[in-house]
């Protein structure tokens, strides 16, 4: 599945997640992208791009996908393991990211 590389080159995510990132398109089970329960690599490939669009600053290293997929929905929770950028203060961060089905909030 395609990754928007333009995303990957923006982010501050360090270089074994955009990597990784690359692999788990490809279908390659890599260390700091897991899942919980099987759902569709292309909706974990789309929630990692959306993450790292929206905060290109974030050092992101590892990625953890607790999540339940429909045909039109994707609901669950993201646990992102990242650092602040470099030029900040601010130890690691554990953020748990709620996902949501499309044009409703994740309840």
């Amino acid at each position: 599945m395609p990754i928007d590389t333009k995303i990957l080159t923006r982010s501050c995510a360090t270089d074994r997640f955009k990597s990784d990132v690359i692999d788990f398109a490809s279908r390659a089970d890599v260390p700091s992208i897991t899942l919980v329960r099987a759902v569709p690599r292309v909706k974990v490939v789309r929630l990692i791009t959306q993450l790292l669009h929206a905060h290109p600053e974030w050092v992101v290293d590892r990625v953890q996908v607790d999540a339940r997929s429909g045909c039109s929905d994707f609901v669950g929770t993201a646990v992102v393991a990242a650092t602040a950028h470099p030029h900040f203060s601010v130890a690691r961060l554990v953020l748990v990211v709620t996902l949501g089905s499309a044009g409703s909030p994740a309840g």
